[in-house]
């Protein structure tokens, strides 16, 4: 039994380093900046690590199968968003990927600012900068994706505007005006992981980072090793 879970082990292993190789020679190929060949064994098994840790599951409760990023439909763009707090500064962080139907990045930012009220505020102002981005960058069909049920489900229904977040989600309706489609869907942390990595990332950074069709190299796995194929 060891020995058969050892070799599911070593094949999820090999599965990930695979995409960590795919990402790195899309990288080389528009040079842009990756992880050198000698760190990708070593980040591949820290991230596999890790999401074999996520996803553990705890006594007395069934198991929770992963969740993968899925692409959207060719000429639809997806964008997810997430929010980061950092409470001994008193600030947060927003994050933001925007990819498309093949996986490849579009754009990507990290934004440092004051901290809000609530987690609900935060990931409205996430889901609003991601479509100020979605708009920057002249992207006209786009998919919205957040791990605040709530917040998706404010921004797909009514929600009274004296509520926490509803001034944002009205500022974030009126943005809709602005695609030629416009979807929220909710998705569980860790199809949401590349956001949220940019988002603690917005600690280190000016109050405003952006990659234009790339993401920081150290955080440049997660776009692949994600993806469904």
């Amino acid at each position: 039994m060891f020995f058969v879970r050892q070799q599911e082990e070593n094949v999820e292993l090999v599965t990930v380093l695979a995409w960590f190789i795919w990402g790195r020679r899309n990288k080389c190929h528009f040079n842009e900046p990756s992880l050198p060949p000698e760190k990708l064994y070593e980040a591949a098994a820290a991230l596999l690590a890790e999401f074999q840790g996520r996803t553990e599951a705890k006594p007395g409760r069934k198991k929770i199968q992963p969740q993968r990023w899925t692409p959207p439909e060719q000429g639809v763009y997806k964008a997810n968003y997430d929010g980061a707090y950092f409470v001994e500064e008193e600030k947060v962080g927003i994050g933001v990927v925007i990819r498309n139907e093949l996986g490849q990045v579009m754009g990507s930012l990290a934004k440092k600012i004051e901290m809000p009220s609530t987690v609900e505020v935060l990931e409205a102002l996430a889901a609003r900068r991601a479509m100020i981005f979605m708009e920057e960058l002249g992207l006209r069909q786009a998919i919205f994706e957040g791990d605040s049920e709530l917040v998706v489900k404010a921004l797909v229904g009514d929600v009274s505007v004296r509520s926490s977040i509803g001034h944002i989600v009205k500022d974030c309706k009126s943005l809709m005006g602005l695609f030629q489609t416009c979807t929220f869907s909710h998705v569980r942390r860790q199809s949401n992981g590349a956001a949220h990595a940019l988002a603690r990332r917005a600690r280190n950074s000016s109050p405003l980072s952006v990659w234009m069709e790339s993401v920081p190299p150290d955080i440049s796995y997660l776009v692949y090793v994600n993806v469904t194929s």
